[in-house]
């Protein structure tokens, strides 16, 4: 009898280990979780170019916008450039 409550007591201690070392590891998980949500919400706060469209109001659309078509000219332009040194090679 005392063997089998030795070895029940070891395999309890044994999985008592076990889920201790679990908990720690999803602790460790939650709290990046929560540390990359918070420099989301950060990034977004401080660069609202880089939130979900649907959550942009019409000022930032806009500004959004805007920045897109004056990007869309140099980058036009290079690639014609490129494009260009490309047929002449």
């Amino acid at each position: 009898m005392q063997y089998i409550e030795a070895y029940r007591n070891g395999t309890a201690r044994e999985l008592n280990h076990i889920l201790t070392r679990m908990n720690a590891t999803l602790d460790i998980n939650m709290n990046r979780a929560n540390e990359v949500s918070q420099l989301r919400k950060n990034n977004e706060a401080h660069f609202w170019w880089t939130c979900p469209f649907d959550r942009m109001n019409m000022v930032q659309l806009g500004s959004f916008k805007k920045a897109l078509e004056d990007l869309q000219k140099p980058v036009a332009h290079y690639a014609d450039r490129v494009e260009i040194q490309g047929t002449s090679t």
